[in-house]
């Protein structure tokens, strides 16, 4: 089935490319006017007894020739209009090119960190994704959780993250910061900060089979008058129910609160901020340590660079095809020698009907009244 896929969008994209060749082909021929596409019946037709006068016009009107002879002379308003369709669909073409580079050596994968901890270089990432031609998903260097900075509305509401890292390597080290919405490129991997961040504690539980030790992530609480929550299994089988709560606005810590259940009966609960310690049930919680912990997404794809600006050539060519609409007139002599103009529009012809009429008053020599 992936090898169906694939052989779809190699068609696809072949007919992508030889479409885009001959609208080249098409467009550049009208860019340079030439006399080849007379365009006789597919605008408006009229008779220039006042050729003078109506050359005036056309120059006013913003009219530039583009080609002449004997018996023709063309002239075209916008005429880098002809080439929205070119750009439009070599933009389309960059970005399946870069979809496919991307897809291709795609090596990406999640590192979650507490402030302090460093995880060395080589180190698998969580959730890899991985194409065909993409390097592992590890960790590139050496990356150490510095601080997490964040910053609130008055409401209490989480507004902004900012992470420090430290990045040590075979080049040095270096520290960056990082925030949400906001990657960064550091020597060919791109790194992205995750909105997912919060409070990590370090827990010690004893109870009468032992000791054992638990890190509880605990997400961001949503704003000062909300909690997040976590729920754990113990190796006995308890279940353990965690709430956090903070204040970060008025400044206050995080204060985490447990309860324990055992086949449906409950067992205890406590509240806890770093340091403290209590008896829940048949068990003794304290809690060790409260860090931050934050999550960072590592990209090591190649392609983007082809990808992200085929976007941009993609608006100039909607900007050239849709705002830009060329309008030719060809002036031509018939064999009685009267004088005649074909106008034309390839889009939208009705929006210029009072510039046609214009030029068809200048065409009679009433070039007072052409605005």
């Amino acid at each position: 089935m992936h090898a169906v896929a694939i052989a779809v969008v190699a068609v696809g994209f072949l007919q992508l490319l030889w479409a885009t060749a001959a609208i080249l082909q098409r467009d550049s021929c009208r860019l340079r006017g030439s006399p080849k596409e007379r365009r006789s019946c597919t605008g408006a037709r009229f008779e220039v007894p006042e050729l003078a006068v109506f050359a005036k016009v056309l120059r006013d009107q913003g009219y530039r020739r583009t080609f002449s002879s004997v018996s023709d002379a063309r002239f075209v308003k916008h005429r880098f209009g002809f080439l929205g369709a070119t750009v439009l669909h070599a933009g389309l073409l960059l970005a399946g090119v870069g979809v496919a580079a991307v897809s291709l050596t795609q090596s990406t994968g999640l590192l979650a960190l507490v402030e302090g901890a460093t995880v060395p270089a080589g180190s698998p990432l969580g959730d890899p994704s991985r194409g065909w031609l993409g390097a592992p998903a590890v960790a590139p260097v050496d990356i150490t959780l510095e601080r997490v900075d964040a910053s609130f509305w008055p409401t209490g509401e989480p507004r902004r993250y900012v992470c420090t890292y430290v990045l040590s390597g075979a080049a040095g080290w270096r520290r960056v910061n990082l925030a949400v919405n906001a990657p960064r490129r550091i020597d060919g991997v791109r790194y992205h900060q995750e909105n997912r961040v919060g409070y990590a504690f370090f827990l010690t539980v004893d109870g009468s089979s032992g000791s054992t030790k638990q890190r509880l992530d605990m997400p961001q609480p949503p704003s000062a008058s909300e909690a997040s929550y976590l729920t754990r299994q113990l190796p006995d089988g308890t279940v353990l129910d965690a709430k956090c709560e903070v204040d970060e606005v008025a400044g206050a810590q995080p204060v985490l609160t447990v309860r324990l259940t055992r086949d449906g009966t409950r067992l205890g609960q406590a509240t806890l901020s770093e340091g403290d310690a209590a008896t829940v049930g048949p068990y003794r919680i304290s809690a060790d340590a409260v860090f931050r912990w934050a999550v960072l997404t590592i990209d090591r794809s190649r392609g983007y660079g082809i990808l992200f600006p085929s976007f941009f050539v993609i608006f100039l060519g909607g900007v050239l095809l849709y705002g830009f609409v060329p309008r030719e007139v060809t002036v031509w002599k018939a064999e009685d020698g009267t004088v005649w103009a074909d106008w034309y529009a390839p889009r939208f012809a009705d929006w210029y009907r009072d510039e046609l009429k214009a030029l068809e008053r200048a065409a009679r020599g009433e070039a007072e009244e052409v605005a």
